[in-house]
C-alpha cells in the first residue's frame, strides 16, 4: 500500500464556494491522500484602488452590454462542508497543517505565513488575480484562457519567496459570455487541481523538478508558454487601453452576430501521397501547409470530417464521419482509395439513431473492428466488421456510463492500450483530458491508468487520430484547439507508457496560414504513403 499524501486546504468559511467544497470533496474521497481543511484568520478587507469611472464604465459594459451566457451553474454559491471535513478554526490551523504534504490556499486574501507548516508546499490558483486574467482574455480574444497552478513556497520558505508557476491547463476561448468563462475557468479548478494532486499522491513528483517537468513542459509548445506568460501578466494593461478594447469586442460581437448568418461551415477531407522515393516523416507531415493537400470531390451539401484508413485486400479505406448539413444524425461513411487515394467507391458504413463520428478502426485476429464515437450514449462501444466495409455488429461497450469521445485502441509491450478524452466541467464545450485504460485484449476488461487524466488542455488533450508507429516510436496526434475548435493538429512522440507511467513530448504543429484560404484542421490519418485530414473554410450561404 502506497504512503498517503497528507493535503492541507485553507478555506474563507466553513461555507466556502461550491467549486472549493467539490474539490476538497474530491480529495477526500481519492484512496490516497487524507485532508486538513484549516479556517484563515478573518481580517478586514484589502485596501483596493478606488475605480475610476472608465473602469466603472468599462465593467457595465462587459457585464451588461456584452455578456450573454449560456450556462447556468454557479460554482460562486457558497455550499457548507460535510461534517467530516469541518474546518479547524483559525487559533489551532497552524498545527493542524502541521504534518501535510501540500497546503492548498483557496481564498482570495493573501496566504498567512503564520499558517505555513515548515516542510509542506503551498500550491495556489492566485484568485485575486485569476478573474482579472479571465476579464482581460475575453476582451482581447485570447486563444486560451489559462489556469495556471503555483507554488508559493518550497519547504522551509516563506510563501511568495520562491513563487513559480507549476501548471498550466488551457480552456477555450470561444464567447462573449464573461459570465460563461467564469463558469468554465472556476468550474474547472477542481478537476485541474485534483489531476496534478493524483499525480502527486502516485510517486510522479520524486522530486519537485520532475513534477514541474511533467506538469508544465509535457507538450507545450514555445508559443503556447509565451502566450501563458503573456496572460499572467495581462492584468497591468492601463484603463484606458481595456476600455478600447472593450468597445472593440463590443462592436465585433454585433459584427459576428451578422456575419454568422450568411456564412456556412464545410468540413472537407484532403490528401496527400508521398512516394517511396522521397519520403517524408510524421514530423515534415504535420507542417505541412493546409493547402498543399488534395481535396476530395464531395458536394456542399454533406460534410465529411474524423478519417481513419485501414487497409484491406491491398486496397486503403477511409472512414469518416458524414452528416448532412440539414438536421439529421452524423452517421459513418467509407470510401475506398486509388493508388494516389482519390476515392474510387463511396458508401454507407454504420447508421444509428445517435450521433456517430471518429470511425477509428483497426484489425485484431485478421477481423476488423471499429470503435466509432458514441459519447451521447455515455459509452465507448466495439462494433464488428460482419461484411467490410458496409456492415458492422455491436460487439459490447468497452466503457459504460462515461462521457468520452475520440477514443483509440492499439497494442504496444504485450498490452492493449485505449486512449480518450473527457471534459473537466460541463461548461466546458471542448475535450480537454486525457484518458487512458490498458487490458490483456481489445475486449477488456479495461483498468484505468493511475495517472487519470494524463494530461489536461484543450491545447494538446483530444484526440486527433490513431497512434502511429514510425522507427519503433509512437506519435500522438492531438488536437490543437486555440481560437476556435478545429485550429490545428499537434503531433507527439510518446516517450514512456507504462501502467505507472506516462510521458509524451511535443514534435511539431499544423495550423492555417493567414493566405492558404483554409481556417483550420482538426484529424490526421496516414497509412503507407498516404496522408488524409480533415479542414475546414468559410463561406456565404
Amino acid at each position: 500500500m502506497k504512503p498517503t499524501t497528507h493535503v492541507g486546504a485553507v478555506v474563507d468559511s466553513a461555507e466556502p464556494a461550491a467549486w472549493v467544497v467539490e474539490l476538497l470533496n474530491g480529495i477526500n474521497n481519492h484512496p490516497l491522500m487524507t485532508l486538513t481543511v484549516a479556517q484563515e484568520q478573518r481580517t478586514q478587507s484589502e485596501q483596493h484602488k478606488s475605480q475610476t469611472g472608465l473602469s466603472r464604465l468599462t465593467d457595465w459594459l462587459i457585464e451588461e452590454l456584452v455578456d450573454s451566457p449560456q450556462f447556468k451553474n454557479d460554482p460562486w454559491q457558497r455550499l457548507p462542508l460535510d461534517s467530516d471535513m469541518m474546518p479547524v478554526d483559525a487559533d489551532n490551523a497552524r498545527e493542524a497543517l502541521s504534518s501535510c504534504d501540500i497546503v492548498l490556499h483557496l481564498s482570495a486574501n493573501r496566504f498567512n505565513d503564520a499558517l505555513k507548516p515548515e516542510k509542506a508546499a503551498i500550491w495556489s490558483v492566485n484568485l485575486p488575480v485569476f478573474d482579472k486574467r479571465i476579464k482581460h482574455a475575453l476582451i482581447y480574444r485570447a486563444p486560451f484562457v489559462w489556469i495556471h497552478l503555483w507554488d508559493l513556497a518550497t519547504p522551509g520558505k516563506s510563501a511568495y519567496s520562491h513563487e513559480q508557476r507549476m501548471a498550466s491547463h488551457a480552456l477555450p476561448c470561444q464567447s462573449y459570455s464573461i459570465s460563461d468563462f467564469r463558469r468554465l475557468s472556476y468550474g474547472a479548478l477542481p478537476a485541474v487541481i485534483l489531476s496534478r494532486l493524483n499525480w502527486h499522491a502516485n510517486d510522479l513528483a520524486c522530486s519537485p523538478a520532475a513534477f514541474h517537468k511533467h506538469a508544465l513542459d509535457t507538450g507545450f509548445f514555445e508559443d503556447d508558454l509565451q502566450l501563458a506568460k503573456e496572460d499572467a501578466k495581462s492584468e497591468k494593461r492601463k484603463t484606458s487601453k481595456v476600455f478600447c478594447a472593450v468597445l472593440g469586442l463590443l462592436l465585433k460581437k454585433s459584427f459576428d452576430r451578422v456575419h454568422h448568418r450568411f456564412i456556412k461551415e464545410h468540413w472537407q477531407l484532403a490528401v496527400t501521397r508521398t512516394p517511396e522515393t522521397s519520403p517524408q516523416s510524421l514530423a515534415q507531415l504535420v507542417n505541412k501547409p493546409l493547402h498543399s493537400f488534395d481535396t476530395f470531390a464531395q458536394t456542399d451539401d454533406v460534410m465529411w470530417a474524423d478519417p481513419h484508413l485501414t487497409q484491406y485486400m491491398e486496397s486503403a479505406y477511409v472512414f469518416f464521419e458524414k452528416m448532412h448539413r440539414h438536421g439529421e444524425n452524423a452517421h459513418i461513411a467509407y470510401a475506398k482509395l486509388d493508388e494516389n487515394g482519390k476515392p474510387v467507391d463511396t458508401g454507407i458504413a454504420l447508421q444509428a439513431d445517435h450521433h456517430l463520428s471518429f470511425p477509428f478502426i483497426f484489425v485484431y485476429q485478421d477481423q476488423h473492428y471499429m470503435v466509432p464515437e458514441t459519447a451521447s450514449r455515455r459509452s465507448v462501444s466495439l462494433y464488428k466488421a460482419t461484411r467490410f466495409p458496409d456492415q458492422w455488429e455491436h460487439q459490447c461497450d468497452l466503457l459504460s456510463d462515461i462521457n468520452a469521445a475520440d477514443s483509440i485502441i492499439f497494442e504496444h509491450e504485450e498490452r492493449w492500450w485505449l486512449f480518450t478524452n473527457c471534459m473537466t466541467h460541463r461548461s466546458v464545450d471542448e475535450r480537454d483530458e486525457l484518458h487512458i485504460y490498458f487490458a490483456q485484449s481489445p475486449t477488456g476488461p479495461w483498468q484505468a491508468h493511475k495517472l487519470n487524466p494524463v494530461l489536461t488542455g484543450v491545447d494538446r488533450a483530444r484526440m486527433a487520430g490513431a497512434i502511429i508507429r514510425e522507427n519503433g516510436a509512437l506519435y500522438r496526434p492531438s488536437q490543437y484547439g486555440a481560437y476556435r475548435y478545429g485550429y490545428g493538429i499537434n503531433l507527439h512522440k510518446i516517450d514512456e507508457l507504462t501502467p505507472d507511467a506516462y510521458r509524451e513530448s511535443a514534435q511539431s504543429r499544423m495550423t492555417p496560414q493567414s493566405d492558404c484560404g483554409w481556417s483550420g484542421c482538426h484529424s490526421f490519418a496516414q497509412i503507407g504513403e498516404l496522408t488524409i485530414i480533415d479542414r475546414v473554410r468559410f463561406s456565404r450561404k
